[in-house]
C-alpha cells in the first residue's frame, strides 16, 4: 500500500462538502489492495438494516466487494496516518472513527444514494451517530463510478418527493481521482440530519473503482486503537 498526500487543495461544493485534492496522484507506490487477492473481499459487508430489511432485500443497494481495516490491521502505519490526518481535517479526534470500509467496484457495480447517519424512526436508538465522513479513492476510474450528491442544486431537497434512489442524472457528481479524498457532514451544528447529504456510487462504466470509506462518530468508538482527545488534534 502507497502513502497517499490528503489534502493540498481544498474546493469547496457546499459549506459541508469539500473535495480534497492531492495535487499529485500518489507519494509512492500503488495505494490500491492487491488486485489479485480477490477473495479477501466478500460482498460488501457492513450496510446498516433498517427495521424489516434483510440481507436478501438489500443485496442491489450496494453491490461492490469490500472489507473493514482499521489502524491495529497496518503494522506499516498507513492508515493510522492517514487517520491522524482525517483527524486534522475534520476537528475530530481518530478516536471517534469506525475502522475504513475498503470497497472494489467492478464495471456495473455501484450503490445506490443514501444517508450514512442514522434516522432513529428507521434503524432505531442509536448509541452514536455519524457526523461525518472521508471518502478516499484509491485509484482512477475509466469512466462512471463518480459520487453524486442527488440534492444539489435548484430545489435541492424538494427532489425528495420523486428522488430515484437509483440515479445519477441530477444534482452534482464528483470524479475519482486517485489520492484525493471528499469530506462531507452528515449533520447540522445542533445535530439535526442533513438531508443534502444523500449520496450515492454511479455504476462503474469502465474500470475498477477502489475507495476507503471513513465514517466519524460524534462518540468515541470503543476499540478504534486511537486517541478520544481532544489534545490528539494538532
Amino acid at each position: 500500500m502507497g502513502i497517499f498526500v490528503v489534502g493540498v487543495v481544498v474546493v469547496e461544493l457546499r459549506s459541508w462538502i469539500r473535495v480534497l485534492n492531492s495535487g499529485r496522484r500518489r507519494a509512492s507506490g500503488d495505494a490500491r489492495p492487491d488486485s489479485h487477492s480477490h477473495s479477501r473481499y466478500p460482498r460488501s459487508p457492513g450496510l446498516a438494516l433498517r427495521a424489516g430489511d434483510t440481507l436478501d432485500s438489500t443485496v442491489e443497494i450496494r453491490t461492490s466487494q469490500g472489507t473493514f481495516l482499521g489502524r491495529g490491521s497496518d503494522p506499516d502505519g498507513v492508515l493510522a496516518y492517514i487517520e491522524d490526518k482525517i483527524a486534522v481535517l475534520t476537528g475530530i479526534p481518530a478516536g471517534h472513527g469506525e475502522p475504513f470500509n475498503v470497497l472494489r467496484y467492478e464495471n456495473g457495480q455501484h450503490y445506490d444514494s443514501h444517508y450514512d447517519s442514522f434516522d432513529e424512526a428507521g434503524y432505531g436508538k442509536q448509541s452514536s451517530q455519524r457526523v461525518a465522513t472521508v471518502l478516499v479513492y484509491l485509484s482512477d476510474v475509466e469512466e462512471g463510478g463518480e459520487t453524486s450528491f442527488l440534492f444539489e442544486g435548484v430545489g435541492g431537497t424538494e427532489r425528495l418527493k420523486t428522488v430515484d434512489y437509483k440515479k445519477c442524472d441530477t444534482g452534482i457528481k464528483v470524479t475519482p481521482r486517485a489520492g484525493d479524498a471528499l469530506l462531507f457532514w452528515s449533520v447540522h451544528p445542533d445535530m439535526t440530519r442533513d438531508l443534502h447529504s444523500l449520496h450515492g456510487g454511479c455504476p462503474v462504466a469502465r474500470g475498477t473503482k477502489w475507495t476507503a470509506t471513513k465514517w466519524i462518530r460524534d462518540r468515541c468508538m470503543s476499540g478504534a486503537g486511537a486517541s478520544c482527545s481532544s489534545e490528539s488534534v494538532n
